[in-house]
């Protein structure tokens, strides 16, 4: 074995060799293989490809008992590759590992997830705990193992420390100014404290004087306007030359469409650095605490903010970095708070009296704030994220993430705001040691978390009792958090949800805007609405808006009525399991007349024959009901059908129920309960092996076994390719639906009978085409006409009744069109 001190000159052993050699580089004694090559401290290692090689790593032997007392070791080193490909495992791969053995004698294999592709020079870091010792030496791998490509190392930059975060100490006799001291506003002329501002923080995104309208209206004095891009993704921001161009698009947007608006409205900025320079690792880590190159950025893109606001009347402070997170030691003194002071001083000399927003570690979180110091400068403002408990604010939000069901409060959990109290107790400490100014920078909980509204009225509560200001987590941003919709259903796209002028969490934060939110008890419940007998139901009516008068229901909203009062839901509860037996279903049927029917808000509101139930397999809530007119309308029709397999199962507890009357609109309308029809169905479907289908007559002479369902696809309205065919029958489709289609969203359409028949005839060519492939391949074809001549008659600029039911005309073009069809198919 040989041992060599190298200077800095290239070694490129023989591409194939196994050989190893003893190397010491930068101090530390290195095995490395012959094909890799040293530049300087620089190693590069190959494997995969024309190499021959399904590993290339170098080890070096590493004493960990230095760490112990610590409790655990970290280290780091830099690394560039190109062109790794993703291993097949996720153990192999690019590494940056440690091999030892602990004290129970148990080996343990601590190391970073490995880069793929090509990425230029970062900074791995990993960690392993050292509870249970360390039995011998220890060895560090680098290199590639069971994967392709080309990695390179800095030796040099290699190092071990013992395990946590350089934090700066705190001195807890530190005072900040008094809390009414150029804050976010001045005090007031007795001295006294001003009141909290309250808001919301709003999208990374431009705005409308609209926005700004609406939030004025609502009480809002303070808004949080974040700067962000790529928050869910790992390693983006490196490019400097790309963040510099995406941020001046930011800066735009605030200097054009935020800050003139918020003037306007007397409504102040809290502008939020959300992605600083280098952006987060996949550990959440905030990539400039640990290379200096972002950190330097960082602070200079603070100065260029400073520069272009100062002077600003609409921006009342600066929130430095969002949710900083650092749990290793940092590189070049740029721990978590030292760059955020860093950063403020830089801002001083440009803007001196503009108040700074300091975030503690642990993404802002109360807990947080038992190791956050008070910096040694003035102005300056703690911001805190308040999201506890996070199984409840938080369930099902993401991709994948199960929906847990929590409600709050949930005094088997000890959930309640006591609770919460007790989770924000190290900021109030921290407020009180250091008589510091505390900003609610984000709170929110999700549309579909049982009790949201409650925990909102708590959380605020909180807030207004300390004094803080505060803005919601956020203003038409995703509709989970925005108080403008309410969940229909569990998932995080748009069809999850719908509008609400009226939901518990709008309640509470519109109460909290106003001041209306305060640690006194809460009003005693409102008492239940009175129910009465009718068409064999019970019926809870609204008491102020309807009423029964004989086998009428009759509801009135007089015009002059607030919008967010304009409702009134009659509710009747039954026992729908019984209903739902034996593959049937639930049918639904009953005729009204209204008066006066105003616009409503939303296009599924207006007057009402509703469902309403919870899915029995998903907990989730559904609301089904017919389109109703608007304006002047007398004996209207309404009929809903439901079965189990449109349902989603049979609702939870067999219960649901019947919704009659009026939702975001005015006006008068009577439901004559006579004409009221809720029973069982036979809907023609059965289940078979757990599928839904049609349900088909026996064969034969009827003690004969079902025949075989049929089971294939419906086609689309574009021409069929005979591909398509032969794909589905290796899917094992024996039946296909041709649909003849177009315009199926339209009103009054298809009323040019020249025209249409022309269609028609274009249809039909591509349907001969569709019978001949499906003959050759012994699969059946069923023809739906599935827009007839005429077309649909609108209910609220909605295609409802088809106009060929009303006019003989279309009627007679509709007979005439499948003439057509049956001589061409026959």
């Amino acid at each position: 074995m040989r041992i060599l001190t190298l200077a800095p000159l290239l070694v490129a052993i023989a591409a194939f060799s196994t050989e190893a050699t003893s190397l010491e580089v930068a101090g530390r004694l290195w095995d490395i293989p012959d094909h890799a090559e040293l530049d300087g401290t620089v190693i590069t290692l190959r494997a995969g490809g024309d190499t021959g090689r399904a590993n290339a790593t170098a080890t070096t032997e590493v004493d960990l008992s230095p760490f112990v007392e610590a409790g655990g070791v970290e280290w780091r080193i830099r690394a560039k590759c190109a062109g790794i490909e993703k291993p097949e495992k996720p153990w192999f791969g690019m590494k940056a590992m440690l091999a030892f053995k602990d004290g129970t004698g148990a080996m343990k294999y601590p190391g970073p997830a490995g880069k793929s592709g090509d990425f230029d020079w970062y900074t791995y870091r990993h960690r392993a705990s050292l509870k249970d010792g360390v039995d011998g030496p220890a060895t560090f791998t680098i290199g590639l193992q069971q994967a392709t490509g080309e990695v390179s190392y800095d030796l040099a930059s290699l190092d071990f420390l013992p395990m946590g975060a350089d934090l700066p100490p705190d001195d807890p006799t530190r005072q900040c100014e008094s809390p009414s001291a150029r804050s976010f506003v001045s005090p007031a002329p007795s001295g006294e404290p001003p009141s909290p501002l309250r808001g919301f923080m709003l999208p990374s995104r431009g705005l409308h004087d609209e926005d700004f309208a609406k939030l004025a209206s609502w009480g809002v004095t303070l808004v949080r306007y974040q700067m962000s891009r790529n928050w869910p993704f790992a390693d983006t921001e490196r490019d400097l030359a790309d963040y510099d161009d995406w941020m001046k698009i930011k800066l735009d947007h605030l200097e054009e469409r935020v800050v003139p608006f918020a003037a306007k409205y007397g409504i102040k900025v809290v502008v939020d650095l959300h992605m600083p320079p280098g952006g987060r690792s996949a550990d959440h880590e905030l990539n400039m605490f640990y290379e200096p190159e972002f950190a330097d950025h960082f602070v200079e893109t603070w100065r260029r903010i400073a520069r272009r606001f100062k002077g600003s009347p609409a921006i009342c402070a600066y929130d430095l970095v969002n949710e900083p997170h650092q749990t290793y030691h940092s590189v070049g003194g740029n721990d978590y708070l030292s760059l955020q002071v860093r950063a403020a001083k830089a801002i001083r000399e440009i803007d001196p009296n503009m108040p700074v927003v300091v975030e503690p570690i642990h993404s802002a979180s109360p807990e947080g704030f038992k190791s956050l110091a008070a910096v040694p400068m003035e102005n300056v403002i703690y911001e805190v994220h308040v999201y506890q408990p996070f199984a409840f604010t938080h369930q099902g939000v993401g991709a994948g993430k199960p929906w847990d069901k929590a409600k709050w409060p949930d005094p088997d959990k000890g959930w309640d705001r006591e609770f919460l109290r007790e989770r924000l107790a190290p900021v109030r400490d921290f407020q009180l040691r250091h008589n510091a100014r505390i900003y609610v920078g984000e709170f929110s909980a999700a549309a579909w978390a049982e009790g949201a509204g409650d925990w909102l009225r708590d959380a605020i509560s909180l807030f207004e009792e300390y004094g803080w200001d505060w803005t919601y987590h956020a203003f038409d941003e995703w509709a989970g958090w925005s108080i403008e919709h309410e969940a229909i259903s569990h998932g995080m796209g748009p069809e999850n949800f719908r509008l609400s002028e009226d939901n518990p969490r709008r309640r509470a934060l519109l109460d909290g805007l106003a001041g209306r939110i305060t640690d006194e008890p809460p009003e005693a419940p409102a008492p239940a609405p009175a129910t009465h007998r009718a068409a064999g139901l019970d019926w809870q009516l609204p008491g102020r808006f309807a009423r029964i008068e004989g086998d009428r229901l009759i509801v009135d909203i007089p015009p002059d009525t607030p919008p967010e009062e304009r409702r009134a839901h009659c509710i009747a509860a039954f026992d729908a399991a019984p209903m739902l037996a034996e593959d049937h279903g639930i049918l639904a049927q009953g005729c009204f007349s209204g008066t006066g029917i105003s616009e409503p808000d939303h296009p599924w509101n207006g007057a009402k024959f509703m469902f309403h139930y919870r899915e029995g397999a998903t907990g989730m809530e559904r609301w089904p009901g017919v389109n109703t007119p608007r304006g002047d309308f007398d004996s209207f029709q309404a009929e809903l059908r439901l079965n189990e397999f449109n349902l989603g199962g049979i609702p939870k507890d067999g219960r649901m129920e019947l919704i009659l009357g009026l939702e975001g609109c005015t006006g008068h309308v009577e439901y004559d309960l006579s004409t009221l029809r809720l029973e069982s169905e036979d809907m023609g479907f059965e289940r078979v092996n757990g599928d839904w289908i049609v349900r088909y007559p026996p064969a034969g002479d009827g003690n004969a076994p079902p025949a075989r369902p049929l089971r294939g696809c419906m086609l689309p309205g574009r021409d069929t390719r005979e591909d398509d065919i032969e794909t589905l029958r290796r899917w094992g489709a024996t039946l296909v639906r041709f649909q003849i289609t177009r315009n199926w969203h339209k009103v009054d359409d298809n009323q040019d009978l020249d025209e249409y028949a022309a269609w028609i005839d274009r249809r039909l060519a591509n349907l001969e085409d569709v019978l001949e492939w499906c003959a050759a391949r012994g699969m059946k074809v069923c023809i739906d006409l599935h827009q007839p001549p005429g077309g649909k008659r609108g209910v609220n600029g909605r295609p409802y009744e088809m106009n060929m039911f009303h006019d003989g005309r279309w009627a007679d073009a509709f007979v005439e069109t499948w003439r057509t069809i049956a001589k061409r198919v026959k």
